[in-house]
Formats: C-alpha cells, structure tokens, sequence
C-alpha cells in the first residue's frame, strides 16, 4: 500500500451527496489498482476521483460496496471480489 497516504476518517458532513459510505469508517485517496487493492484488503475504504466522477470503495460483510458519485445521487454498486472492486475504482482514477 502506499504509506504515503494520510488516513483519514469519513464524514458525511463532507459531502453534497448523500452517500452509503460508513460514517467513521478509515479511507484513503487510491489511484493504481495496486493501492487501491491493498488498501481494501488492510480494511481500509479508498476515495478515488478521475474524468468519471469520483468513488468511494469500502469492505462490507459480504465483498465490496462503492458509491460512484459527481454532480447527481451516487450510484451503488456491488462487488464479491478485491479484484473487481480495485478495477472498478481504478478505472475511474486513469
């Protein structure tokens, strides 16, 4: 993971929209599948933002949640593995 991110802890108070992210829960900003991967797999949440909006990407009991947000309501997704949870992510941080 790169060490260089500063953790940080999430506040819906932060944010226009109203997103699904756990509120308190640990993230980090991610841009390779790399980081975003390990840091998912430590248990951390990971923001990530590019030319298609921006991502928060979180563990949850049963894989990989993701809220994919810009302007409008976020969009939910769902994912069962790291892998495509990191892809997900890192597609929109290129």
């Amino acid at each position: 993971m790169n060490t260089t991110n500063r953790r940080r802890r999430f506040s819906q108070a932060h944010f226009a929209q109203k997103l699904r992210v756990p509120e308190g829960i640990t993230y980090v900003d991610g841009s390779t599948i790399e980081d975003i991967s390990a840091s998912l797999r430590e248990g951390l949440a990971v923001f990530g933002q590019g030319c298609d909006g921006k991502v928060f990407v979180w563990p949850s009991k049963d894989g990989y949640e993701a809220d994919h947000f810009f302007f409008g309501p976020p969009t939910a997704h769902h994912f069962d593995s790291v892998e495509a949870a990191a892809d997900f992510a890192a597609g929109l941080c290129e």
